[in-house]
């Protein structure tokens, strides 16, 4: 059986990767998923990367980085976005819409030292959440 033809790189974690793994994975493209465990390794890496950050894509003897970028592409690419622009631009949206909500995270509470506070801002990011998902149910059925 031949190599996957793709190589996703990105740490061992759920983050800007993760929107791309499952891409490939909806897609059922074949790619090699590798996965950086330490940061001895992460540091051994970081300056053979284009921007010295990480998701980064391989293929065709190329590397690419930004990981909304590669996600656009892959869903493109796939078949995913949809037959009509009206399809792809929801799917965009919904992409867009993505990405903001794990920036919120991430300020809202990874960054978040007070406990009071954090337990406060999960319960509005979950409440957010709620909605978002209901809105983005009813976006898909109209694709």
């Amino acid at each position: 059986m031949a190599s996957p033809r793709y190589r996703l790189t990105y740490f061992n974690l759920k983050g800007r990767g993760e929107l791309i793994r499952y891409i490939f994975y909806a897609a059922r493209v074949p790619f090699e998923n590798r996965v950086i465990r330490s940061n001895e390794e992460w540091a051994d890496l970081k300056p053979l990367t284009p921007i010295g950050m990480l998701p980064i894509l391989e293929f065709d003897g190329e590397v690419f980085v930004e990981s909304a970028a590669i996600a656009n592409w892959a869903a493109r690419k796939f078949g995913l976005t949809g037959r009509r622009d009206s399809e792809q631009l929801r799917t965009e949206a919904l992409v867009q819409q993505a990405t903001e909500l794990r920036e919120n995270f991430i300020v809202r509470l990874i960054f978040q030292s007070d406990p009071d506070k954090k337990k406060s801002q999960q319960a509005e990011l979950q409440s957010e959440i709620d909605k978002l998902f209901s809105q983005w149910e009813k976006l898909v059925i109209q694709t």
